[in-house]
């Protein structure tokens, strides 16, 4: 259910807008009403409605002022403002200041529903967009794109300290411009021998143990299809996308697109 308030300095038009509307049948139910601008903020900080119904004209806090208001404290809630014909300047700058709509007195049921209605379709627009947008921060959380990337010791493919850090290094800055250079002193060693150790002990060379690394990341984000192949090249450490999709289709045989179309 979507929670509405309504503020109206004149109770009949209270009554009459919670009378009017088929609130059950919009999936809506009236949670509070308040006769000022500055008691209805008080109302719309404790139940936090989804919609707010309120005149423009009031007596201490206006409807404008309340508005400007609610920005700051309520900023997902949909302002609908009620006005009267003389007050149509009023309304516009409502509109201007982020208000969702205006209704015109005398309220007509139709006019009304429409509104809400379209107030609902755009709520659950967004909370599904924000759903969408913590399940993609949950995958690539999940995927080791977050704060660490770090692999369990037990999975690296070595038994001697001194890759087994190099390889930990890796995967936390495997998406950076990470160099041979660089991981080599982080494990105070010279790099030549640096090259040939990690060699011995991974089996693969520092490049292509990189590349391997950054295209099975690739893998697992291709499966989230809110994320461009542009921003997935970059997430995993290829400032170039067509580079990075050349590198792709050399290690996988199917480029970037291919390859999430045939998953």
């Amino acid at each position: 259910m979507f929670n509405v308030v309504i503020i109206d300095d004149e109770e009949w038009i209270r009554q009459l807008i919670k009378g009017l509307i088929p609130w059950d049948a919009l999936e809506m139910k009236v949670c509070g009403e308040a006769a000022s601008g500055i008691d209805g903020l008080e109302l719309c900080r404790k139940v936090r409605p989804d919609i707010i119904l309120t005149d423009i004209r009031m007596p201490g806090m206006d409807g404008l002022k309340l508005l400007e208001t609610l920005a700051q404290d309520s900023p997902a809630a949909k302002v609908i403002m009620i006005s009267g014909y003389d007050e149509f300047s009023y309304a516009q700058q409502a509109l201007k200041s982020g208000a969702f709509d205006y209704i015109l007195k005398p309220v007509e049921e139709t006019d009304l529903v429409a509104i809400l209605n379209k107030a609902k379709e755009k709520i659950q627009k967004e909370k599904k967009a924000q759903t969408n947008l913590e399940r993609l921060k949950q995958e690539i959380t999940k995927l080791g794109q977050g704060i660490s990337t770090q692999q369990p010791e037990a999975e690296y493919p070595s038994n001697n300290l001194v890759i087994r850090k190099a390889l930990a290094h890796i995967q936390q800055c495997f998406n950076t411009e990470l160099t041979l250079e660089e991981v080599a002193a982080t494990a105070f060693i010279n790099p030549t021998y640096f090259s040939e150790l990690f060699k011995q002990e991974v089996g693969t060379g520092f490049a292509e143990y990189i590349t391997e690394i950054r295209v099975e990341k690739a893998k697992a984000l291709l499966k989230i299809p809110e994320l461009k192949i542009v921003e997935i090249a970059g997430m995993v450490g290829y400032r170039d996308a067509n580079y990075f999709a050349k590198v792709f289709k050399k290690w996988i045989g199917l480029t970037p697109s291919e390859f999430r179309e045939q998953k």
